[in-house]
């Protein structure tokens, strides 16, 4: 979970690294190029996950602070966040699933099991469902039917978290 090499010699002791697991044997034409790609697609799953999370969090922290979070939500909000940590722990979970002995006897082809799969991907599915009625239902409580969404967001916001919101838009256009 640590961040990635940022040196020649870095990168080559974590491709030996990388060779004592049983992923290897089947993979022992790949280069060092390749074995980054690799690193890349992965690292970058997980970093998008610890990512959702803080983006998660702050918002939640500010919203409870300022009193914005209606009246019964805290709880779904525990739940949310349960249900989200929940999924980086499937998602070791499976990735142990195809580093293990137990393979079913299969030494050429190296997979996670397919239930820890499917499991993973439930888990982010309910996951997305609970954000999604979580959100419709707090769009449709009464007291937003008389004034405008965004003009009850904009109202919450101070102008210097408005600011940073813009400059983090920008950024990430860039």
């Amino acid at each position: 979970g640590g961040l990635p090499p940022t040196s020649e010699q870095g990168w080559l002791e974590e491709f030996e690294r990388y060779k004592q697991y049983p992923e290897w044997r089947q993979r022992k034409s790949m280069t060092l190029s390749d074995f980054q790609f690799i690193y890349a697609w992965e690292y970058g799953h997980r970093m998008l996950g610890r990512m959702v999370g803080v983006v998660f969090i702050m918002p939640w922290l500010y919203f409870t602070v300022k009193r914005k979070i209606p009246t019964g939500y805290q709880g779904r909000m525990v739940g949310l966040l349960a249900m989200g940590g929940t999924q980086g722990l499937v998602g070791w979970w499976m990735v142990k699933s195809g580093l293990g002995n137990d393979r079913r006897e299969d030494s050429k082809e190296i997979r996670v099991k397919p239930i820890r799969l499917a499991t993973h991907l439930g888990m982010a599915m309910a996951t997305y469902g609970a954000l999604l009625w979580t959100g419709l239902d707090i769009l449709s409580l009464p007291h937003l039917k008389e004034k405008s969404v965004m003009a009850l967001i904009k109202k919450s916001l101070s102008p210097q978290a408005l600011q940073l919101s813009n400059k983090l838009r920008i950024a990430s256009l860039a």
